[in-house]
C-alpha cells in the first residue's frame, strides 16, 4: 500500500544505509550484524524475541530517517488478508 514516491524514499534510504561507511563497514552490514545469533544470543531464543525485535526495528527505522526524513519501514496488515 505504500505510494511510489514512499516505496522510492525507502529504497533511497536502504541504498544510503548501504554506501555509508562508519569505521570501515556500511551502517547497514552494522545492522546486520547487530542481527546474528552470536551478536545477539537472546533475540531468537525465549521470551525476549518480540521486544528484541521491535526495538531492533525501531533503531532500523530511525537509522532510515536519518538518510531520507520521513521514512517508515512499511509492516503487513493481516487484516486485509481475512478470509
Amino acid at each position: 500500500m505504500m505510494s511510489d514516491d514512499e516505496r522510492k524514499r525507502t529504497w533511497e534510504a536502504m541504498n544510503e544505509l548501504k554506501s555509508r561507511l562508519v569505521d570501515n563497514i556500511t551502517a547497514w552490514d552494522l545492522h546486520t550484524l547487530v542481527h546474528y545469533p552470536d551478536s545477539a544470543p537472546g533475540a531468537h531464543w525465549g521470551p525476549s524475541f518480540l521486544p528484541w525485535h521491535r526495538e531492533f526495528l525501531r533503531q532500523f527505522e530511525i537509522a532510515l530517517q536519518t538518510e531520507r526524513e520521513g521514512v517508515a519501514l512499511p509492516y503487513w496488515d493481516s487484516t486485509l488478508d481475512q478470509g
